[in-house]
């Protein structure tokens, strides 16, 4: 499962091997300086939004990146449960990141 780690200077999110091949992404790291906001939600899958660009978007599961007219949001979500929407600033790569708690 994908871990993501806040502390004063960054945010990262650390991917397994497996989630690395499946989304066709490496582990990242984003500047605490690029973060708008951090909110824990109840149903993180239900927040995911638009099309696959790359990586894995089973009904289940959505690793990768998923585009939208808002924006592209990076994911590591698996079920619905809950997990964590950072949202990013204007600007910054992506829209979001969205990931499932362990």
């Amino acid at each position: 499962m994908a871990k993501l780690v806040v502390n004063d200077d960054d945010v990262t999110v650390e991917l397994t091997t497996k989630e690395h091949l499946l989304s066709m992404h490496k582990s990242f790291t984003v500047p605490r300086s690029e973060v708008a906001s951090i909110d824990h939600v109840d149903d993180v899958l239900s927040e995911v939004q638009g099309h696959k660009v790359t990586g894995e978007g089973l009904p289940e599961t959505k690793l990768g990146t998923f585009e939208s007219p808002d924006g592209t949001d990076r994911c590591a979500v698996k079920g619905h449960g809950p997990g964590t929407v950072v949202t990013l600033a204007e600007g910054a790569q992506y829209r979001r990141i969205l990931v499932s708690d362990e």
